[in-house]
C-alpha cells in the first residue's frame, strides 16, 4: 500500500509506503513543486492504474498551478512530468475511475477536466 500527502510546509508532496509486517508507514520520496508555482498546495491525488506498471500523482496549488509526477514502475524515482495553470484558485483534484481524466475544481464554482494523451 502506498499513499501521497501534502507536507507540513505546504510546498512538498510526500510519497509513503506501508510496511504491513511492522504496521508502520515510511516516507519513500519527497516531490518538490515546480519553481513556477507559488503559494500553498491544496490537494494531491494518485491516478488509478488498473493493470499499468506506471503511477502518476497530481497536485494543485492556490495560485492555479497543477503538476503531475510520473513513476515508470514501482521502485523507480518519481519525475516531474508536466506543470500547467488553470484560471483561478485550484482547490481539489479527482481522477476518473480508469485514470484517463483529471478534474480540477477552480474557485467556488468552476471545474476544468484534462484528458491524458493525444
Amino acid at each position: 500500500r502506498r499513499l501521497a500527502s501534502i507536507g507540513a510546509n505546504g510546498s512538498e508532496v510526500h510519497v509513503w509506503r506501508c510496511d504491513e509486517k511492522l504496521d508502520s508507514w515510511t516516507r519513500q520520496q519527497t516531490l518538490l513543486v515546480s519553481e513556477r508555482g507559488s503559494g500553498v498546495l491544496r490537494d494531491v491525488a494518485w491516478r488509478p492504474n488498473p493493470g499499468l506498471p506506471s503511477s502518476i500523482i497530481a497536485a494543485c496549488m492556490e495560485d492555479g498551478s497543477v503538476s503531475t509526477w510520473l513513476q515508470e514502475m514501482e521502485g523507480r524515482e518519481w519525475a516531474l512530468q508536466a506543470t500547467w495553470s488553470v484560471a483561478g484558485d485550484a482547490r481539489r483534484l479527482s481522477w476518473s475511475k480508469v485514470g484517463s481524466l483529471l478534474a480540477v475544481s477552480v474557485g467556488e464554482e468552476g471545474c476544468v477536466v484534462f484528458k491524458e494523451g493525444p
